[in-house]
């Protein structure tokens, strides 16, 4: 049995595929770490997909996928389109809110 696992992290997409007792890197591609301002960060969602394609041309009998957690998305419900970059789990855009959150009594439900 052949087994891709697919780490889809912060700075690249890595794939080993298992098979026979053995471990074997197949592939590693890094994606770019957009910064559109002062503590933003962000990914190009189609690159991200393509990378997780080129993971993907490797033969196997079952896949595993680890991505970034935290990390979020905009999507179209009708056609999957990404209307959003990823947003990184770095970014902390919403630091100021979830301060105002905090000093409220709703940290615990926040962070």
């Amino acid at each position: 049995m052949k087994v891709l696992a697919i780490d889809q992290g912060t700075t690249s997409t890595r794939a080993l595929l298992y098979r026979d007792g053995r471990l074997a890197p197949v592939m590693q591609r890094a994606h770019r770490q957009i910064l559109p301002a002062p503590g933003h960060v962000e990914h190009d969602p189609k690159e991200l997909l393509a990378n997780l394609h080129a993971a993907l041309d490797h033969e196997a009998d079952l896949v595993a996928l680890a991505n970034q957690g935290e990390s979020c998305l905009g999507w179209d419900a009708r056609d999957g389109r990404p209307v959003s970059p990823v947003i990184v789990w770095q970014d902390d855009r919403t630091a100021p809110e979830t301060a105002r959150l905090d000093r409220e009594g709703a940290g615990s439900e926040v962070m």
